[in-house]
């Protein structure tokens, strides 16, 4: 007698496929969980306290650096305009009596800085009650309707008056040397730098024109009568020569250094002698 195979066990193709559905989906879910890029939790907080630092060089970089190059610029050819004002004058130019690049920066260019700073502190310590108040008033008439931007005023008052004190330098140093220079070539009046009568003790431009005497020592000899000229005023020197500027006769001279000696006299104006007849 022949036994019966035993029968294969019936399975639901519905069951199955929700197996494998649910296998694949949670495969999927865990593949992307693998993929997914994970951040460092400290990460956002340091950008946060990183945030102002990079605002503020970004600002500096943007607007600071540019205006200190601009203005560093301007400041040279002004200061560079000013030294020809003061010496065209007595006859000569900046170069001549040792005045290069590198010497107006260093002896000019922190001055006519700190002049702007100061300026600027000034227009600043003025403005700033009546701007205040008038800033006050308009926040008022504003407050109903939107909150006003209380720093955005104060920005443009010290950008506003860091302005108004960088031209005010920029335009008084020519014509303040002009007429420093005028008064060197027609008053015989020494000059030793010169400075804004309001603010004395700050010197902005290094030049000078000062009465001295003058002997010649090369062989004994005076062949042009250097040492009987009484009305000499000493510009400078550059490459071995010294300048000087005849007041009486308006004229001037050029020696060189290895041939005389040079006295400078502690007067502050040339005597009435030194006048031309014309001035008399």
């Amino acid at each position: 007698m022949m036994k019966r195979p035993p029968a294969l066990e019936k399975r639901d193709p519905s069951i199955e496929s929700d197996a494998t559905g649910t296998k694949r989906t949670e495969r999927a879910r865990s593949d992307r969980k693998a993929r997914r890029p994970t951040r460092a939790p400290d990460l956002e907080s340091e950008r946060v306290e990183q945030r102002p630092y990079s605002r503020a060089l970004g600002w500096v970089k943007d607007y600071v650096l540019p205006f200190i190059t601009i203005v560093g610029l301007l400041l040279y050819g002004m200061l560079r305009l000013s030294y020809f004002f003061f010496y065209v004058r007595l006859r000569t130019t900046p170069e001549e009596t040792g005045y290069g690049y590198s010497r107006i920066l260093s002896e000019s260019i922190i001055g006519a800085l700190e002049l702007i700073l100061v300026l600027f502190a000034v227009l600043v310590a003025c403005i700033f009650p009546a701007f205040t108040l008038v800033t006050w008033l308009r926040g008022r008439a504003k407050r109903r309707s939107a909150r006003p931007d209380r720093r955005e005023p104060f920005k443009k008052l010290l950008l506003g008056s860091l302005l108004a004190a960088t031209v005010a330098v920029l335009a008084g140093m020519p014509a303040l040397a002009w007429w420093q220079g005028g008064l060197a070539a027609r008053q015989g009046q020494t000059v030793r730098n010169v400075y804004f009568r309001a603010i004395p003790h700050l010197p902005v431009l290094s030049v000078q024109a000062v009465p001295a005497y003058v002997s010649w020592i090369d062989g004994g000899e005076d062949p042009i009568g250097v040492s009987q000229r009484m009305c000499l005023m000493y510009l400078g020197q550059a490459s071995d020569i010294a300048v000087f500027y005849d007041f009486r006769t308006r004229e001037s001279l050029r020696f060189p250094v290895g041939s005389i000696v040079v006295s400078l006299r502690d007067v502050d104006i040339l005597p009435r002698e030194c006048l031309p007849a014309s001035d008399d």
